[in-house]
């Protein structure tokens, strides 16, 4: 494709109908279409690239969803492609069919997916809310669980982020929630909470906070 869009290669037929490849630097340019084709191509190298040196000098950064506006340039240059082929409508047929061969299963296993945890999530919310005090504070050791979707779905409460392995000192006659992640172990976390006079009851196992899975407590003074 790139030899041909810039004339490097050249297609033709013979006085026999056959056809012949003519290979020529001298005459060699670059069309828009490749020009179009390479800015979109260092785009999503751009993006890859730039994602993979933030993670490595600051903190885990990539995450495949801020491939997904890149992603449409790949289809797009894929497009392109094809429309130049001879033959591209059974081209574009054959890509069709492949595609929805391939890629309806995991679709629909995502969908699937995203169903359920939606589900567990309405679950989650069904046992809390409701439970939940204004006065009531949320705890979690979850890091963005803390600042971005706790306040979200509880929006009246104070959420304090915290270590596990060194518990603040809670306050009497204040009730607490504890959100961990689902699968936590919590025997360490029962002892400190002892040794302070407070006991942690589990609330909701299996949940879900956003897309994250979750297991939450309440605590309470003896």
């Amino acid at each position: 494709m790139v030899l041909y869009e810039t004339g490097v290669l050249r297609i033709g037929r013979g006085h026999e109908g056959k056809i012949s490849l003519c290979f020529s630097a001298e005459d060699a340019k670059a069309s828009g279409v490749l020009l179009w084709m390479a800015a979109g191509a260092a785009s999503i190298l751009g993006t890859i690239l730039a994602a993979i040196v933030v993670s490595n000098a600051i903190r885990p950064f990539y995450v495949l969803r801020y491939i997904y506006p890149v992603s449409v340039v790949a289809w797009a240059i894929l497009a392109v492609i094809v429309s130049r082929l001879r033959g591209k409508r059974l081209y574009a047929v054959l890509l069709l069919a492949y595609m929805l061969a391939v890629f309806t299963p995991a679709y629909m296993s995502r969908y699937r997916g995203d169903r359920a945890a939606n589900e567990r999530l309405q679950e989650t919310l069904a046992a809390t809310v409701e439970e939940i005090g204004a006065e009531d504070i949320i705890l979690t050791n979850i890091s963005h669980m803390g600042w971005t979707i706790a306040p979200y779905y509880y929006p009246e409460n104070t959420v304090k982020s915290i270590d596990l392995s060194a518990l603040p000192d809670l306050e009497k006659g204040v009730v607490y929630w504890l959100i961990v992640k689902d699968g936590q172990e919590m025997e360490g976390v029962r002892e400190a909470l002892g040794e302070q006079g407070f006991s942690s009851q589990k609330v909701f196992e299996r949940g879900n906070l956003g897309t994250y899975p979750v297991t939450i407590y309440r605590i309470a003074d003896f």
